[in-house]
């Protein structure tokens, strides 16, 4: 599912003079489709023109994808990565992260979810985002909580215990599930019903959850629940916000 839809964002194009980062701080690519990438003190890389990979590994890096259609990585570490015009592929990894999505259409994984071990394994060949393994494993114990701002566009994210969203201008996804049952609610702070949509996946080895919107008349935000567990807070709801329809989803653990 997640390769046909970056297919159809026009996410998937080849990558030429890849440039490895031999333990510089600072990086910045040119024109082409090129891959950058750092180490494990904190890196600044910028993709430039082009459609670019960039992998930050440890550190608290700062990523920076440009004018071209690009994929950016964090990994490890308190990372800030921005993705620029074009659609873009967002994935913060392991730490407390803020990304923007910028103009354009894009994907911003925040949950913690991926399979970076894939990923990376895949990236140190790759000649194309096509190379690239983009799996998720939903056993990990996931992550602090990110600062996602998806910016303009019609994006999504996938989101995790204590992350923060705010999604800007467009028709939005704000997918969340069961991987963070028994952390810390997202919390979503400008949901327009009118354009976005919450969609919930759970295991589908288990039993389908019942959902329900609590209005809390004080604060006036509104509670997601999921069984009864508040897995999503909208603020500033206010008095005549109507339920929200979430859509469920399902998945093979």
């Amino acid at each position: 599912m997640i390769a046909a839809m970056l297919m159809a964002m026009g996410m998937l194009f080849g990558l030429s003079g890849l440039v490895p980062d031999e333990g510089d701080t600072t990086v910045e690519g040119g024109d082409d489709a090129e891959a950058l990438t750092g180490r494990d003190s904190d890196d600044s890389l910028s993709g430039g023109g082009g459609s670019d990979l960039l992998l930050g590994y440890g550190g608290d890096d700062t990523l920076s994808g440009g004018s071209g259609n690009d994929w950016l990585f964090g990994l490890d570490g308190d990372d800030l990565i921005t993705g620029g015009a074009q659609d873009d592929v967002i994935s913060g990894g392991y730490g407390a992260d803020t990304l923007y999505g910028g103009d354009g259409h894009d994907f911003v994984e925040s949950a913690g979810v991926l399979d970076e071990a894939a990923l990376t394994g895949s990236a140190a060949g790759a000649r194309s985002f096509g190379d690239l393994a983009f799996l998720y494993d939903f056993d990990q114990p996931g992550d602090a909580g990110d600062v996602v701002d998806l910016g303009d566009g019609d994006d999504t994210v996938v989101a995790g215990g204590a992350d923060t969203v705010t999604t800007g201008d467009g028709a939005d996804e704000i997918a969340l599930g069961d991987w963070y049952r028994g952390q810390p609610p997202v919390t979503i702070t400008d949901f327009d019903p009118r354009s976005d949509i919450v969609t919930y996946a759970h295991d589908r080895a288990g039993a389908a959850p019942v959902f329900e919107t609590y209005l809390n008349p004080l604060s006036g935000d509104a509670e997601l629940r999921a069984d009864g567990e508040v897995f999503a807070i909208i603020r500033n709801a206010g008095a005549g916000f109507e339920p929200v329809e979430i859509l469920r989803r399902s998945y093979a653990a």
